[in-house]
């Protein structure tokens, strides 16, 4: 077996000085290099789950300013319609209050008509009876008594007042 391993050239004191060397440099290593490297790695391990964990707070805040975003709108939408409703139903209502007064208005307007109307009736009435009294005067005098004149004015005087009332 060693005449093997020398033709292969293998030589254990060197092997055995290679391995020292190894685990030497492997110590030395280990304690300056290898500290700092994982320290390092870790650090940046933890700023990267840091940055994942900032990534996904913020995809859940941008959702949660979405939905609410999407209720102020929604809202707003409720009140923009309930705006117009009560717009549209507010004048409804004048229209119908506007309507009444006008009916209102044109109701008393008729009324002050119809009394005007009769207070005019009975003002003609009156001069008629006036004018006919002075007429009939006129041609009794010549043709019948004052007493019958009497007595015949206040025939005909009630008998208009029974007929006009």
């Amino acid at each position: 077996m060693q005449e093997l391993l020398k033709t292969l050239g293998f030589d254990p004191t060197k092997f055995i000085f290679t391995i020292v060397n190894f685990l030497v440099l492997f110590l030395i290593l280990r304690k300056y290099l290898f500290k700092s490297i994982l320290k390092a790695l870790e650090d940046r391990k933890e700023k990267i789950r840091e940055g994942l964990k900032q990534a996904e707070l913020g995809k859940m805040e941008l959702a949660r300013a979405q939905e609410e975003r999407d209720k102020i709108i929604a809202d707003a939408k409720a009140a923009a319609e309930k705006i117009k409703m009560d717009a549209e139903e507010s004048g409804r209502q004048v229209l119908v209050k506007a309507s009444e007064e006008s009916e209102k208005i044109i109701a008393q307007g008729r009324k002050k008509l119809v009394k005007e109307e009769e207070r005019i009736k009975k003002e003609m009435f009156a001069q008629l009876i006036d004018f006919v009294t002075i007429a009939t005067r006129k041609v009794l005098d010549e043709v019948v008594s004052e007493k019958q004149q009497q007595a015949l004015v206040e025939k005909a005087v009630s008998k208009t007042l029974e007929e006009v009332s």
